[in-house]
């Protein structure tokens, strides 16, 4: 196997990959260890533009988010009950939540940047920019009957601490979808993560559905994907 040729220093964001390396190259950059908060906010003010082109290259925005959306949607019967799209970015789930048939969906990202490119794709009720973490959201208790992430968890993004104030906006009964990377999981950045959901379960905040493995060659690699039954 060829290493790659690709210097990281020259692939900028928001200039327009041009190839599948060159998009994970991004990616990766995005995520890379000790990165900030208000450096990943810097990176998606610079990509917003770009990214659903460049996330096509690698074949990522045609999987990946599309997978956990359809996951979603098998758990939700009543498709005009709102949903939540976590981490929505330029709207890639919120677009396949439509085609699915839901209705009434919301977003929510840390990026006006990027919630600006999903206003265009005319499918979101309310954008709602703000952090997923343990700071309370501009939304009522009790609001959704589902909601979905990917793609959100990581170096400078989202980890663990978000799941408390997740749980309280989505209805008892609802559905919780959220994907991560596999080798995220045992990460620096999200020790204590598999503890945590435990916890939660021991708490009776909620209870697991559904955990898989699913293997990928797309993007960072293979991903775990759960589901959860708020309680």
């Amino acid at each position: 196997m060829s290493e790659s040729k690709i210097n990281p220093e020259k692939v900028v964001f928001g200039a327009g990959a041009k190839t599948a390396e060159e998009v994970n190259t991004l990616i990766n950059k995005s995520a890379q260890e000790g990165i900030t908060q208000a450096e990943v906010d810097d990176i998606y003010k610079q990509w917003a533009k770009t990214y659903d082109q460049d996330t096509l290259l690698n074949s990522y925005s045609s999987t990946k988010p599309l997978a956990a959306a359809r996951v979603l949607a098998e758990y939700i019967e009543d498709k005009s009950a709102p949903v939540l799209d976590l981490a929505a970015g330029t709207g890639i789930v919120g677009v396949e939540l439509k085609e699915l048939g839901f209705t009434n969906i919301d977003a929510l990202d840390a990026s006006q940047a990027m919630l600006d490119q999903a206003t265009e794709k005319n499918v979101y009720k309310r954008l709602i920019c703000d952090y997923m973490g343990p700071n309370t959201l501009d939304i009522k208790d009790n609001t959704y009957s589902g909601a979905v992430a990917t793609g959100c968890f990581g170096e400078g993004h989202a980890k663990q601490d978000c799941f408390l104030e997740i749980i309280r906006v989505i209805k008892p009964g609802g559905t919780l979808v959220f994907q991560i990377t596999n080798a995220k999981v045992s990460s620096t950045c999200l020790i204590g993560f598999d503890d945590t959901l435990n916890t939660h379960e021991d708490n009776n905040l909620w209870t697991l559905i559904k955990k898989e493995l699913v293997s990928s060659s797309v993007g960072t690699g293979d991903y775990l994907r759960f589901v959860y039954r708020i309680k």
